[in-house]
């Protein structure tokens, strides 16, 4: 079998596999079911998803603390402090104060991800394997990469981020403090006919994708729903679950025994077994984590709110503390900032 007229030869897959700079459920969801085509579209957040992403978030918040009241980072050579300065003095003058902000996280993001062992590797394999890639910022600290084989989805992939910047100009320009912050954040999430082109792109079923769509645009909360119906059919029986349903990471079946999902996770595991049987082996153990992790989301989401409550606990003790200089911003370069029910942009891989 061969992607992009790549041969996925054993020798590839096993260099593939002992990779340590992604996640082998990154590995079997994302790269090799798209390489053997039974995925035409995936996504990895960045660097959420990489195997170092936690830290390299917190690299990302350091490295914009020493942008935004340092001035840049004294142990850089003198000119380019020198260059830093020159274009901080210009941002200043003509950015607005969250411009200026999101252009230095822009750049921290830049200076310490794009670098990076693991997002270099994930670049290499894409190459490696015949997929082409497409890189979008979602926040300046956060990016999507899409993998993909076909390349008329280019064009798809491109209308539809232009689709989701029209969505976040109207959000700016409609919103109103009652509406929350997940609105102005991520407002695509509420706009059913976004995210059914998304879902199609990335091969969820439709019946699934329609129940999300219209979930989302209702402000039901997905995760929730998800793990309530879960939490039913496993007091049913056996049989009201279908773990190849979840057949991919953060992806929610209409229901836990939906056929059309079921029947995903059956043909990717079938592709992977044609090529390695090992992969298959891994891949289902995947696919019972999936099934974990949409029930524990309900936890996950209580965790996380008590996260940024201290957040904003110690950013107001920060403020007390001192009246000469704000409260070092927490940008949360890892997607942890949000408001939880974007609770799949946080790597729980690890």
């Amino acid at each position: 079998m061969a992607g992009a007229g790549v041969e996925l030869d054993f020798q590839r897959v096993t260099r593939l596999l002992n990779e340590p700079g992604i996640l082998e459920r990154v590995k079997l969801e994302d790269y090799l079911l798209v390489a053997l085509g039974v995925r035409g579209v995936s996504l990895v957040t960045i660097p959420a998803e990489l195997p170092d992403g936690q830290e390299l978030g917190r690299a990302i918040d350091r490295t914009f603390s020493l942008l935004y009241y340092r001035g840049g980072d004294p142990g850089r050579p003198l000119l380019a402090r020198l260059a830093h300065r020159g274009r901080d003095v210009f941002y200043r003058l003509t950015l607005n104060p969250l411009q200026y902000k999101a252009t230095l996280m822009a750049h921290a993001f830049s200076r310490v991800v794009t670098p990076a062992p693991s997002y270099q590797a994930h670049r290499a394999w894409a190459r490696d394997l015949g997929l082409d890639c497409f890189e979008t910022a979602v926040r300046p600290t956060i990016h999507e990469l899409y993998l993909y084989r076909d390349p008329a989805v280019l064009r798809r992939l491109q209308e539809l981020m232009d689709e989701r910047r029209r969505i976040h100009v109207a959000a700016r320009a409609e919103y109103r403090p009652t509406m929350g912050a997940a609105g102005l954040v991520y407002p695509e999430e509420y706009r059913g006919e976004y995210l059914e082109r998304l879902g199609e792109l990335l091969g969820y079923p439709a019946c699934c994708v329609q129940r999300y769509a219209r979930d989302r645009t209702a402000r039901v909360s997905v995760e929730l729903r998800a793990a309530k119906q879960l939490e039913v059919a496993r007091k049913a029986g056996p049989a009201a679950v279908d773990p190849d349903a979840y057949w991919v990471k953060d992806f929610f079946p209409c229901r836990p025994d939906c056929p059309a999902a079921g029947e995903r996770g059956r043909q990717a595991a079938n592709a992977l077994r044609e090529l390695d049987p090992r992969l298959a082996d891994r891949y289902r153990r995947g696919m019972e984590k999936n099934l974990e992790r949409v029930a524990e989301y309900p936890a996950a989401i209580r965790a996380h709110e008590l996260r940024l409550r201290d957040r904003v606990r110690r950013q107001l003790e920060r403020l007390e503390e001192s009246e000469a200089e704000p409260a070092e911003e927490e940008p949360g370069a890892d997607g942890s900032d949000d408001d939880g029910s974007r609770a799949d942009r946080k790597g729980d891989d690890a």
